[in-house]
């Protein structure tokens, strides 16, 4: 194994080590935003944690979550759209139930990841 390959593997399992914060986090996150009124604070939170992890997972070979919370991403930039203010709006209701399968599945997703990472491959 290179010196690239092994800090790449470390680099790796340090991510996958970080993955029962980052499920917390989102947990902690889409929980605040369902408690009580959504507001655009508890939005942005949830959303700068899935953003994160939407454009970290892949690469270190967690597709699966990269591309939920890319899914649950988009669906809280729609929320920030619509507005979040308006807690009796239809709108806003379906967007955040049409979500909650998502962030769902990334929590379970992220809580499964426990195995050693993926393999990443890099190019020369």
């Amino acid at each position: 194994m290179s010196e690239v390959d092994g800090r790449l593997a470390e680099l790796g399992a340090r991510y996958r080590a970080s993955l029962p914060i980052k499920r917390a986090s989102v947990e902690l996150a889409w929980q605040a935003l369902n408690s009580g009124a959504p507001d655009p604070v508890r939005l942005d939170s949830l959303q700068r944690v899935v953003h994160r992890i939407a454009g970290s997972a892949a690469s270190y070979g967690y597709d699966e979550i990269g591309s939920l919370a890319a899914r649950a991403d988009e669906g809280l930039e729609l929320l920030r759209e619509l507005g979040v203010a308006d807690v009796k709006a239809a709108s806003v209701a379906a967007a955040l139930s049409e979500l909650a399968p998502v962030i769902e599945r990334l929590i379970d997703a992220l809580a499964q990841d426990s195995g050693p990472a993926p393999s990443v491959s890099r190019t020369h």
